[in-house]
C-alpha cells in the first residue's frame, strides 16, 4: 500500500470488506478504462486469481513484512524509472537501503533523458538490457 497515496489506500482497504460491491466495481472499471481493464486484469492473471477482490488480497501480502530484502545475499542490481506510473520513484532509495546483507547493490534510476523513465524502462530497452548485461558481466 505504499505505492498509492494513503487516502486512497484508506478507501481501497474499506472497500475490501465488501467482496460484492469490490469486485463488481472493479469489473465496472475494466469495462470502461483501458488501463484498469490492464492493471486489474494483469493481477488476475498474475496472481492466478478468480477476482478482482482476490488478487488485490494477494498483492497485499508483497509488504515489507513479507518480502524479507533482508534475506537477500546476492549481488543485486535495482533499477527504477523516474516517471514510472505505478511505482512511486520514492520507493527505489528506501527499497536500496533495505538490502542490508546483499553482497553487493547497485542500483540505476532511468530518466527521459534515457528515454527509460517509465515502467519496465518502456521506450528504451535497449538502455536496459546492456544495463543489465554490463552488471552481470561486473558481478561474474
Amino acid at each position: 500500500m505504499d505505492i498509492v497515496p494513503p487516502a486512497i489506500g484508506w478507501i481501497f482497504e474499506f472497500f475490501m470488506k465488501y467482496e460484492k460491491v469490490f469486485n463488481k466495481s472493479a469489473f465496472m472499471k475494466m469495462k470502461k478504462n483501458p488501463q484498469m481493464m490492464w492493471e486489474i486484469g494483469n493481477t488476475m492473471r498474475i496472481t492466478k486469481s478468480e477476482t478482482p477482490l482476490e488478487g488485490a488480497q494477494l498483492n497485499l501480502n508483497l509488504s515489507r513484512e513479507n518480502m524479507h530484502a533482508d534475506k537477500i545475499t546476492q549481488d543485486v542490481l535495482f533499477i527504477s524509472g523516474k516517471d514510472d506510473h505505478f511505482i512511486p520513484i520514492r520507493l527505489h532509495n528506501e527499497q536500496v537501503r533495505a538490502l542490508v546483507n546483499a553482497k553487493s547493490v547497485r542500483d540505476k534510476i532511468f530518466t527521459k533523458d534515457d528515454h527509460a523513465q517509465n515502467h519496465c524502462q518502456v521506450g528504451n530497452i535497449g538502455l536496459l538490457l546492456d544495463t543489465m548485461i554490463e552488471w552481470i558481466e561486473e558481478v561474474r
